[in-house]
């Protein structure tokens, strides 16, 4: 399994999106249930990785099977879709089978960023087993969350994509849940703490951001930048 790295830097160099289209209350749908197609699985369930556990006579694991059709390279880069012309379809069709998918949950934000807010919003929930559900971003995580509630870095990637929408405080309380659920395994995560100094920065709490920044650095974060940032 790949480690995950998902920062906040590159995403912060353009304009935030518009967000209200997200104060709707929508029905995110039930991610352990998948009618007409595979799964769900669990992007961290080692099974999910065993070659052949994909079964039917195929030696790939299930992830690999899922991402190999639907979440290519060029759908990973944003640039086209596999199955369709946007990238989304196949996002979509990635998180319905792995609702935990994290890189595909990264992709969701990236995708809502490139669009500024324009795509991912409006939630379409009527689906067959080809037409995979599209939803409006919020609900990739709140159904990931759901499926995956003990897996640290779905609530990091929540809080990712909070900050992007400038919803600061709530960005800082899905940091603060994985923060906990890192600390049960007793694992520090560099990224994290980053993105926390980051988000504290916006709310301007400069003290709880040099702690954070300290506490990326300790945890060997290599890039210098958010020193310069708090002033250290």
């Amino acid at each position: 399994m790949n480690p995950v790295l998902f920062l906040l830097g590159a995403l912060l160099l353009t304009a935030a999106p518009n967000t209200q289209a997200l104060e709707a209350v929508v029905d995110c749908g039930d991610p352990f249930n998948t009618p007409g197609r595979v799964g769900p699985w669990s992007y961290t369930d080692p099974e999910s990785w065993r070659a052949g556990s994909a079964g039917g006579g195929n030696s790939a694991s299930r992830i690999r099977i899922v991402e190999g059709r639907h979440f290519t390279d060029s759908v990973k880069k944003l640039e086209r879709g596999s199955t369709a012309v946007e990238p989304l379809p196949d996002i979509a069709y990635t998180l319905e089978v792995i609702p935990d998918n994290h890189h595909a949950l990264f992709a969701v934000t990236r995708l809502y960023r490139k669009t500024n807010g324009t795509m991912l919003v409006y939630p379409q929930t009527n689906r067959t087993q080809y037409q995979p559900r599209q939803l409006h971003a919020p609900c990739w995580f709140d159904r990931a969350r759901r499926f995956a509630p003990k897996d640290p870095a779905v609530h990091m990637l929540s809080g990712i994509f909070h900050h992007q929408i400038e919803e600061y405080p709530e960005a800082i309380e899905f940091y603060r849940q994985a923060e906990q659920l890192y600390d049960t395994r007793q694992q520090k995560n560099a990224e994290l703490y980053y993105n926390m100094a980051l988000t504290y920065l916006k709310l301007q709490d400069a003290e709880a951001a040099r702690q954070y920044a300290e506490k990326a650095y300790a945890a060997g974060y290599p890039l210098p930048g958010l020193k310069y940032l708090i002033g250290g």
